[in-house]
This record gives structure tokens, C-alpha cells and sequence, in this order.
């Protein structure tokens, strides 16, 4: 069966002057969805790349093209697996993928393709906008980044599998005083769900995983080309990743990151917090810290350790709830750093879905206003505003926040 990509122009809505072949047509040997999350859509530059996928038959396909000439590049392909994806850069791509298996261990790995950029090596697609997949060959990452092994007792679930990084790589952000863009991924977000097998059944719950897009950028750089690399777990993911738990499956359709920032609901007033994942701004807030306070006492730092905040999302948001009812009111903005020597440790109380408890250290500031502010149906970062959305009978709104002042002039608190 298969599947067509018109490429159009954005403002005249025609055919697209500058594509050779203004549709593209891959046929493929099993019936293709025609909805998301089975088919999705992404363009960076002069790249498209769509994935097409079964995920409870556990098959899928991500193939690149360069649209302008009409010419397949790549195509990642398994029959035994799940899978999302994200730019790193505008010529590497990063695939989440995982194998759910009843048999035997579920498996999750990152996995890093260079696109190819030789157009002339594809000279088998030049005069055709129709491609036969099985005909092409698939291509092999440059490196493998293996996840924490997960328990034979538990299955990785086909729903709520997620990557997602913002911008995408090259594409313009916008905040008040200057628009600029990004040439790699900053941070990644990833998420998944594990559940119990037949004869261990019951939830273990969602997962949101952070990742150091630096860290990856770095690694791409020493790899060889000449092979696939592997990284097992115990030698990048502790000081390379954040790890929480999450009550629920997240929105897929909401912007939950821009750059180095995401954003997370909350379940009662503040309604949400901004996390930031640079660790130049941890750094640099860390040390002002330092020099302001060289022996001051870190009163919140029990509060939120004890809470149980550091890995687990809902008791965060308990814990921001009753640190802003309690703070006083001539204070309106709050932020936490979270370093390296502030750990989230998953597993010590048994919620785990791993072989071993898993221990994370990628640093963060975490920023919230304890102001009175309306309470939206959902809430999405761009650049330097967090964007509340609110949906009725009538049309839907938006409505912009600018959060820069928070992050420059909140109050500083060091755990």
C-alpha cells in the first residue's frame, strides 16, 4: 500500500516551485495508517523525514527524503519494535526505540543516525517520486546509547512512547529581544509507560526521562562513521539524564519544551513550573548563589527532599503547592537549583519497573510565581513566554506570559 507527500508551498497552497517531484510516494509491504500517531510529519530545512508505523504490530518506518530533489536518503526500519523521534542536529537524527516483548526483556535504546548528504550515492530515486521500501536498504546508527534494563515482569507499553526536543534544529525562536535559531537540541524528553506481564499484572507506572542534548553532540563527534558504537548505561546515563516519575500520560499535541525549558502541569495553584536544563545557567546561578551566601542555611532544602520531589512529578507539585501557601506573600517568584550532588534515585521504595534502581544527575533550575493567575485547560512553552490555553463552548484562546523575568530576577534558592 501506499503513501503520497504532497509538498506545498505555505503561501500560494500549490504545488512547491523548488521540489522536483512535488509528490512523494512510498509504497510500503504492510497496510499504513493514515492518522497519528501511526503517520507523522517533519520538515528541517531541506529534509522531510515521516514516520509511518503499526505500533501494536510493532512495526514502523522512518524514512528521509531531501524534498527538493525528491531523493530518499535513509530509511530506519524494524518489524520488532516502537518508536519516536527528534533532530539532534541538521545532520544527525536521535530514534527512541524499543522492543516490548512478553518472551523475553523489553528494551529501550537511543539510537543516533547520520543522515546521509551524498545526493548523488541515491541516484536510484533521481528520476522516479515513487519508492518501493523493501527495495531499500536500511540504515545503521552511529551509536547506540543503551537504556536501564528493564524486568522480565514488565511489559514496555506501545501508548504514551514519546521524543520530543524544541525547536526543531535550524527552524527561528523567537523571545522579546532577538530571534536566533538553534543549530542543535538542547534537552530531549522522553517518555514511556511500563505495565506488569500476565502473570505479574498491575501498572508501574509513566516515565519522563531528560537527556543532555550537548552530551549526545559530543559523543556524535568522536564516533567513528565506520561502524555502530555502543554505550552501555553505566557510562553515560547517571550524569547525562534526569529521571521522574509521572502520574499520567502526558498531552502529546502541547509544546512542552523550547530550548532548554519544559514545562509541567500542576495539579492546584501555581497550576505549573518551568524546568531549565542548562547547565550554564545552573552553573552561573549556583555560583551566585555562593558568592551572595557563602554559609547560609538551605531552609528548603529538607522540605523538598523529604517531599520526595527530586523524582516524582505529582509530589512535586504537592510540594510547590504547600511551599507557595506557606511563603509569604510579598514574594511572588521562586526558583530551585538542583546540581549534580542532588540526585532523583528511582526504585529505593519498590516503584520500579527496572532490574536496578536507577540514579540520575543532569542539573536543573526549576522556576515557579506563586501570584495569582487564571487557571487554563493546558499550559505550553515558546521561547520566552509560557502560552495558557483555555478551550469553550465558543472558540478556544490563548493567552501569552512572559516568563524571562522569572528567570532572571527570581530569588535564588540553592539545594
Amino acid at each position: 500500500m501506499s503513501v503520497h507527500i504532497h509538498l506545498r508551498s505555505s503561501t500560494t497552497r500549490f504545488a512547491h516551485t523548488l521540489a522536483r517531484h512535488p509528490r512523494l510516494t512510498a509504497v510500503f509491504d504492510f497496510e499504513p495508517p493514515y492518522v497519528w500517531p501511526g503517520f507523522s510529519i517533519e520538515i528541517m530545512g531541506d529534509l522531510v523525514l515521516a514516520k509511518v508505523s503499526l505500533p501494536q504490530t510493532h512495526k514502523y518506518e522512518l524514512l528521509v527524503w531531501n524534498w527538493k530533489f525528491g531523493i530518499l536518503l535513509d530509511k530506519i526500519s524494524s518489524r520488532k519494535g516502537i518508536c519516536d523521534y527528534a533532530f539532534l542536529d541538521q545532520q544527525h537524527l536521535v530514534v527512541l526505540s524499543g522492543s516490548p516483548s512478553i518472551q523475553s526483556h523489553s528494551a529501550l535504546a537511543l539510537l543516533i543516525h547520520a543522515i546521509s548528504d551524498n545526493v548523488s550515492a541515491h541516484s536510484y530515486s533521481l528520476n522516479t517520486e515513487q519508492i518501493r521500501i523493501t527495495d531499500v536498504p536500511i540504515s545503521q546508527p552511529i551509536l547506540c546509547l543503551e537504556l536501564p534494563q528493564i524486568k522480565k515482569s514488565c511489559i514496555l507499553s506501545e501508548t504514551g512512547f514519546f521524543l520530543q526536543a524544541q525547536p526543531t534544529p535550524g527552524r527561528a525562536m523567537y523571545t522579546t529581544s532577538v530571534t536566533f535559531a538553534c543549530p542543535h537540541a538542547r534537552i530531549f524528553s522522553m517518555t514511556f509507560f511500563l505495565h506488569g506481564t500476565l502473570d505479574n499484572w498491575g501498572s508501574r507506572g509513566y516515565y519522563r526521562v531528560f537527556v543532555d542534548g550537548r552530551f549526545l553532540l559530543d559523543q556524535v563527534r568522536i564516533t567513528p562513521r565506520n561502524g555502530s558504537k555502543v554505550l552501555p548505561w553505566s557510562s553515560w546515563g547517571e550524569r547525562a539524564t534526569r529521571w521522574f516519575v509521572v502520574p499520567e500520560e502526558s498531552d502529546h499535541w502541547i509544546s512542552w519544551m523550547s530550548g532548554s525549558r519544559f514545562i509541567t502541569l500542576l495539579p492546584h495553584h501555581p497550576h505549573y513550573c518551568v524546568f531549565d536544563f542548562s547547565r550554564p545557567i545552573v552553573r552561573r546561578f549556583r555560583d551566585s548563589y555562593a558568592q551572595l551566601h557563602p554559609v547560609a542555611p538551605n531552609q528548603d532544602n529538607d522540605f523538598f527532599r523529604i517531599k520526595g520531589a527530586f523524582q516524582d512529578l505529582a509530589r512535586l507539585g504537592s510540594a510547590i503547592s504547600q511551599f507557595s501557601i506557606n511563603s509569604p506573600h510579598n514574594r511572588q517568584f521562586f526558583t530551585v537549583t538542583v546540581g549534580e550532588d542532588q540526585p532523583s534515585i528511582i526504585g529505593t521504595d519498590g516503584y520500579l519497573g527496572f532490574d536496578e534502581p536507577i540514579t540520575s544527575r543532569l542539573p536543573y533550575r526549576l522556576v515557579f510565581k506563586t501570584d495569582e493567575k487564571p487557571e487554563h485547560g493546558g499550559w505550553q512553552i515558546n521561547g520566552d513566554c509560557v502560552i495558557g490555553i483555555t478551550v469553550s463552548v465558543i472558540c478556544p484562546f490563548l493567552v501569552y506570559i512572559p516568563i524571562k523575568h522569572s528567570f532572571s530576577q527570581g530569588k535564588c534558592r540553592k539545594l
